[in-house]
């Protein structure tokens, strides 16, 4: 439940109801609404999605990340959500932060077909389990970084090992 707000105050449940029309209606299909549990997905997110609660559990997990990160809220210019162009339309939705990217949320038609790229820290003995490309280097003592194409399933599931390198 929500603590009182002040007078001029908004609570999160009010500033997550207020969120535009325009918004809410590209997540949600014309016929369905937030109320509704077995509303479809707007056609743009079920190039992505298998289902709205696949849907929604990424959204989730990316909110994770965001505060693993330490993201502060929309106005942080450090992260950015993007929906990378690629030839089979957008079928991406990447979490960057700073120069790198953390997450790419992959649908069957994206560049590397369905499954969630991960920035895993490259030490990691979990990193040889996955196919995998890109390394980077964080500023400062950070640990270096390799990107992990995941099948959805194994993020889902989150080992504890998993958890551990993430």
């Amino acid at each position: 439940m929500d603590e009182p707000t002040k007078p001029g105050q908004v609570s999160d449940t009010q500033a997550h109801d207020n969120i535009p029309t325009s918004s809410s209606a590209t997540f949600h299909a014309a016929e369905g609404s937030s109320d509704t549990p077995a509303a479809e997905l707007h056609p743009f997110f079920a190039q992505i999605f298998v289902d709205r609660a696949e849907a929604e559990w990424a959204f989730d997990f990316l909110r994770r990340c965001m505060d693993l990160l330490g993201v502060s809220g929309p106005q942080d210019t450090r992260c950015a959500l993007t929906l990378p162009k690629n030839r089979n339309r957008a079928s991406v939705i990447r979490f960057n932060f700073g120069q790198w990217l953390v997450v790419d949320l992959c649908g069957p038609k994206s560049y590397g077909g369905r499954g969630i790229v991960l920035a895993l820290l490259t030490e990691s003995p979990i990193v040889e389990q996955y196919p995998h490309g890109g390394d980077f280097k964080p500023i400062g003592d950070a640990a270096p970084i390799t990107l992990c194409d995941l099948p959805w399933d194994d993020v889902f599931a989150m080992s504890a090992e998993l958890e551990q390198h993430f």
